[in-house]
């Protein structure tokens, strides 16, 4: 409700028109950067690479005018970390998507999963955990992006 406008960076982002498993045609990008100005004029640049797959991905938030970085996500690994994807991906696990490799061993994953489980079972302040409410939010507000980006990048099928 917020939101006054969105402007995709097209030199930047990279849409792709793929095919999945069942033949169905879907849209996904693989790196992404478009700024968003609030109606009360807070103007931030939210960009995502997912081009260098789950070891060299990364996402950031930054202050438009300022350029400081205010978020930052890296899926950066580690060589041991590295070994273990390229292990599991190919002889353990060949179907499952990489993804779920590399969150095991992040500490911070590790404990939402851990935060959430005492909950369950003894009760326990979930802290930070986001609520039903926020989860449901945030869908709706990826949902509202997501049209408004793949209209601003539109590439038809052939």
């Amino acid at each position: 409700d917020n939101i006054a406008s969105v402007k995709v960076d097209k030199e930047f982002s990279s849409m792709q028109h793929l095919y999945g498993p069942s033949g169905k045609k879907f849209i996904d990008f693989d790196k992404i950067k478009f700024t968003i100005t609030t109606r009360t004029g807070q103007t931030v640049i939210v960009q995502a690479d997912r081009s260098g797959g789950e070891t060299s991905s990364y996402a950031t938030v930054s202050d438009e005018i300022s350029g400081e970085e205010l978020f930052r996500s890296d899926n950066m690994s580690d060589e041991e970390n590295e070994v273990t994807v390229l292990e599991l991906e190919g002889e353990k696990y060949p179907v499952p998507m990489t993804y779920f490799y590399t969150r095991n061993p992040d500490p911070g994953h590790l404990s939402v999963k851990e935060r959430i489980a005492k909950h369950m079972m003894y009760g326990s302040e979930l802290g930070d955990v986001a609520t039903i409410s926020i989860a449901v939010d945030t869908i709706k507000l990826a949902v509202y992006l997501t049209r408004i980006l793949q209209n601003q990048l539109v590439v038809l099928w052939t």
